[in-house]
């Protein structure tokens, strides 16, 4: 009985130190896959950040190129505007100096046909003025013939 006892805890240390084993070789193993399972998912979470990084990079760009587009109408919307009111001042002033001008022509048209006018009015005055005098002088001489 002592030796059937000694064998069957012989025989349970020798179980024990099988199964003590064998656990050390299961955690062995599992911490291995555990060790690769993590390696794993850092590989794939660097590779989901790095598309992850890759979509926000496109979105930022499509984003920049939409704004850029806005303000590039905008801008030429401003210069279409700019160049309309500078045509617009442009033609006011062209407008305003041709009327100016003519009305510079037509003071000056006028004015030349009253100085003709004049000019023929005091040359018909001073006719009328020796027509006076020679009128007078005649007077004069035919009143001292009939005094004689």
């Amino acid at each position: 009985m002592l030796d059937d006892e000694q064998l069957k805890k012989a025989d349970l240390e020798n179980q024990l130190a099988r199964l003590d084993e064998d656990l050390k070789f299961k955690l062995q193993v599992l911490e291995k896959e555990l060790t690769e399972v993590k390696t794993r998912k850092e590989i794939e979470i660097h590779e989901m950040d790095g598309k992850l990084q890759e979509e926000y990079e496109d979105r930022l760009q499509q984003a920049l190129e939409e704004l850029r587009a806005v303000y590039d109408k905008q801008m030429q919307q401003n210069r279409d505007d700019f160049a309309k009111l500078y045509d617009d001042r442009v033609s006011d002033e062209r407008s305003e100096s041709t009327r100016s001008i003519n009305c510079h022509i037509s003071c000056f048209s006028i004015s030349l046909h009253i100085s003709c006018r004049l000019w023929w009015i005091s040359c018909h005055a001073n006719c009328f003025f020796i027509v006076d005098q020679l009128s007078y002088q005649l007077f004069l001489v035919v009143s001292q013939l009939f005094l004689l």
